[in-house]
């Protein structure tokens, strides 16, 4: 229903001579579940593919964006920031939000440290294991309503086993820990981890949506 609409909304506009932009994190082809009708319409115009800002356009977002919240950063550590923070604007804006939360509630002079501290909440890759796992708990636990203490029990009713195959799927993806070290963390064996992620695997390849929806949890937890 929701593409039979869209799809007589955009002849509107199109046979208006309207301007029309689409924005999404994959070409046409590659949308799952697109009418034809639909996927060729978006491949009528131009398809622009938007990088992430090189090093000059990112040290003047980062001086533009400080200067509009009202924080003072020294030039050379906008050049440490704009080195760190390479994959996406939306990690600019949240460090630079961390950054402003300090400053406004203790107007302590911003220093590579306060920096570090910010770019370790918003970036996984620099946190201690400990609190990645944590944090991929907590969003498994919100987006599905399972309680952590749910997920590491022995309760095998479908919504908790679903989020707790997906909460093995998401550590064993985004750390280094091995399948025992995850077993450890849910009291459950070899096999069973090792079947949960074959589980995910195959999910994300057959179920509608399912995708989105852990791409959506990985996302959360990188602070994207």
């Amino acid at each position: 229903g929701t593409q039979e609409e869209f799809f007589n909304t955009f002849n509107v506009l199109y046979e208006s001579d309207k301007q029309i932009i689409l924005t999404s994190d994959r070409p046409p082809k590659d949308i799952k579940n697109l009418e034809d009708r639909i996927r060729t319409r978006f491949e009528w115009g131009l398809l622009a593919d938007v990088q992430p800002p090189n090093y000059e356009l990112r040290i003047a977002i980062i001086k533009k964006k400080a200067d509009e919240i009202g924080i003072k950063i020294s030039e050379p550590l906008i050049s440490y920031m704009a080195e760190r923070l390479k994959n996406n604007i939306r990690q600019i804006e949240g460090v630079l939000k961390r950054l402003y939360a300090l400053f406004s509630l203790t107007s302590t002079e911003i220093s590579i440290e306060h920096i570090n501290e910010a770019i370790s909440i918003i970036d996984p890759g620099n946190i201690p294991t400990d609190a990645l796992i944590e944090r991929i708990l907590g969003a498994v636990s919100r987006a599905y309503g399972i309680s952590i203490d749910q997920m590491k029990s022995k309760k095998r009713n479908e919504p908790i086993t679903k989020a707790r195959q997906v909460a093995i799927y998401v550590i064993r993806k985004l750390t280094d820990l091995t399948i025992s070290n995850i077993g450890e963390i849910f009291s459950l064996n070899h096999a069973t981890v090792s079947f949960s992620i074959s589980k995910v695997e195959t999910n994300i390849k057959t179920l509608n949506n399912f995708e989105d929806e852990v791409e959506g949890i990985i996302r959360e937890v990188k602070g994207e």
